[in-house]
């Protein structure tokens, strides 16, 4: 069954290459350290951000990664952003160019 509540929507036709790295996190709902994947927008302060990528499960057809609402961002100078939510500390790195979707 898709549930369609998860997902935001597109505010735009393109799409990014990203690595979520989770640095802290005091629970264990993200199954990974890191996830590759795209997403429609970078984190931006009040939203969730969502993550779409290959799926863990082999009978599942796509993975979507979604935080609690932003409280942070940082942009550091090595290019790479981070970002807090009430209970993680994440990183991204931009790894390609927006994708037309």
């Amino acid at each position: 069954m898709w549930v369609r509540f998860l997902l935001p929507a597109p505010k735009g036709n393109k799409m990014v290459k990203v690595l979520l790295t989770k640095l802290f996190s005091s629970h264990e709902n993200l199954r990974t350290r890191s996830v590759m994947g795209f997403s429609h927008d970078l984190p931006v302060v009040g939203e969730p951000f969502v993550l779409f990528s290959n799926p863990l499960d082999p009978a599942a057809s796509i993975r979507v990664v979604r935080t609690t609402p932003v409280e942070k961002t940082l942009d550091p100078p090595n290019g790479s952003s981070e970002f807090w939510t009430a209970n993680s500390h994440y990183r991204i790195d931009i790894l390609g160019h927006p994708a037309e979707v």
